[in-house]
């Protein structure tokens, strides 16, 4: 792998695969620094990119495994999703700013059935729900 800005062992470097780690809810920095790594950071810039990168996908997927909780309500639903739906869209655009190729990897809604409980119920989606998705889950709001 290339060197990167993350190789150094500067105190901003420490400081920052810290606060990923929290921010993201990570178990220590050194999966921090290899979820970082992952977006080749040259510079304090990129590296603070990468890290805001990792801390959202980090939200998504919890908001995402949210949105399999049994017992919500329609809305609830519909607003989880559109939460992920947005996060998602935000990740890849800052993906593509930073100039990486790291959206081929394909996109957290295709996954989100796969994060559902085993043994949990499969909801059908009513017709309210499905109002609100067309081309494969980009939200019409």
């Amino acid at each position: 792998m290339p060197k990167t800005f993350l190789d150094d062992e500067s105190a901003f470097t420490t400081e920052l695969l810290r606060t990923t780690a929290r921010a993201a809810n990570l178990p220590d920095i050194e999966t921090a620094r290899a979820l970082l790594a992952a977006y080749e950071p040259r510079d304090a810039m990129e590296a603070m990119q990468a890290a805001q990168l990792v801390a959202e996908q980090a939200a998504l997927i919890e908001i995402a495994r949210s949105a399999t909780e049994p017992g919500l309500s329609v809305d609830e639903l519909l607003r989880r999703t559109d939460a992920v739906i947005r996060l998602d869209k935000k990740i890849r655009s800052a993906q593509r700013k930073l100039g990486r190729k790291h959206t081929d990897a394909g996109s957290i809604i295709a996954a989100a059935p796969a994060m559902a409980p085993l043994g949990a119920p499969v909801v059908p989606l009513d017709e309210r729900l499905k109002a609100h998705f067309v081309d494969g889950g980009t939200s019409v709001h």
